[in-house]
């Protein structure tokens, strides 16, 4: 439960960094960020299950034959975080790159966040 937690509030540091660093992306405030990630998170484990397995199948497997399969999720998780765009006002990014760009860093984060749960040894 805590590791969901604390991929919950990296997402949500990984939107305010991006906002500060980047001009294509707003976050009103840190608490907007959370709960986008919280909705990022909803979608992307409900909608974004489905796209993916779409894609899969539309690809015959060709991308995870390749290695390839973290390419389907970060386009996934991109259209996930554009439709998280539309649905609040507080959010806003400009373009489907800075979109991609984002999800590529949540990955990351969420990438280092299970190395360290891993490396722990705590079950999670």
């Amino acid at each position: 439960m805590i590791k969901y937690v604390i991929n919950l509030l990296i997402t949500a540091l990984v939107f305010i960094c991006c906002a500060n660093v980047f001009k294509g992306v707003y976050v009103e405030s840190f608490g907007q960020g959370v709960v986008a990630a919280f909705l990022l998170g909803v979608l992307n484990s409900t909608l974004g299950f489905v796209m993916r397995l779409v894609f899969n199948l539309m690809s015959a497997g060709f991308f995870w034959l390749l290695g390839l399969g973290f390419v389907i999720r970060i386009i996934v998780m991109a259209l996930c975080l554009m439709l998280v765009d539309h649905f609040m006002n507080s959010i806003n990014i400009k373009t489907f790159g800075m979109a991609v760009l984002i999800s590529f860093l949540i990955s990351v984060g969420s990438f280092i966040l299970d190395s360290i749960f891993k490396d722990s040894g705590q079950v999670v």
